[in-house]
């Protein structure tokens, strides 16, 4: 552990700087990629142990999984500029639960991605319908409907094409992993 954010499950938790992750819930934990996938793939809320290495001792830590904050790695005047930033949702994107940000460099690095094109998910609405088909915050979108999304433009664009067909399918990159996610379009 090089960075720990304040107010993070990670510090809740005890975590401190330079132990070193060993384990968690039981596996062995090779690098940093390995600790992403694990926790990208476990749900909010759940409690997972993080086993850890502190002055050559290890010590079992029992983290509770958050939400991702939106802002998370942002300064706060790129915060401010966020779509959405004041909490409303709109578009189609905001219709189905969606928020987004531009993928930089810097969030791709800490989002576990060598590829820095397409929108980083900054939230997803609980039982939302991109929430029902899998979409994560920390996902990055690339494609929707076949068609490359670079900013919110394109993104919107691409989802009204899919509202025809009552679904939109979704290209998205979590923590590496390319995979497929079909998202139901909200009835009007």
């Amino acid at each position: 552990v090089m960075q720990l954010s304040p107010d993070s499950p990670a510090s809740k938790a005890g975590l401190k700087m330079m132990d070193i992750i060993r384990k968690i819930d039981g596996k062995v934990m090779k690098n940093t990629n390995d600790v992403q996938k694990h926790v990208l793939a476990q749900e909010v809320g759940k409690t997972i142990v993080v086993e850890v290495l502190r002055n050559g001792k290890p010590v079992d830590l029992k983290v509770n999984l958050e939400q991702m904050p939106e802002t998370f790695g942002l300064s706060a005047r790129d915060a401010e500029k966020l779509p959405g930033a004041r909490g409303n949702e709109v578009g189609t994107a905001g219709s189905l639960g969606i928020r987004v940000q531009k993928l930089t460099p810097e969030l791709a690095r800490g989002m576990g991605l060598e590829n820095k094109e397409g929108l980083a998910v900054s939230a997803v609405r609980e039982n939302s319908p991109a929430d029902k088909g899998g979409l994560k915050a920390g996902d990055a979108i690339v494609q929707v409907n076949g068609q490359e999304v670079l900013d919110e433009k394109a993104l919107e664009k691409a989802l009204k094409d899919g509202e025809a067909k009552k679904s939109s399918v979704l290209l998205v990159n979590r923590a590496g992993t390319p995979m497929f996610l079909v998202i139901a379009h909200v009835e009007k």
